[in-house]
C-alpha cells in the first residue's frame, strides 16, 4: 500500500506522518519501501546463485 501510494503521489503525505510529529523518518518514506523490496528480492536470488555455483553436481 505504501509503495502504491508513493508511486501515485510521491510528494504527498503518507499514512505514517500523522503518527509522527515533524518529518517522518527516512525508513517510513515510500522510496525506502522500494529499496527494501529490491533487497528482499535480490538477496535470496544472489545467495541461491552463489550456493548453486559452488556445488558439484556430478
Amino acid at each position: 500500500m505504501v509503495v502504491a501510494n508513493f508511486l501515485t503521489n510521491p510528494g504527498g503525505q503518507n499514512m505514517y506522518q500523522s503518527l509522527v510529529t515533524g518529518d517522518a523518518p527516512f525508513y517510513l518514506e515510500g522510496w525506502f519501501a522500494l529499496v527494501i523490496l529490491f533487497v528482499w528480492l535480490l538477496l535470496p536470488v544472489s545467495l541461491g546463485y552463489l550456493r548453486f555455483r559452488s556445488v558439484d553436481l556430478s
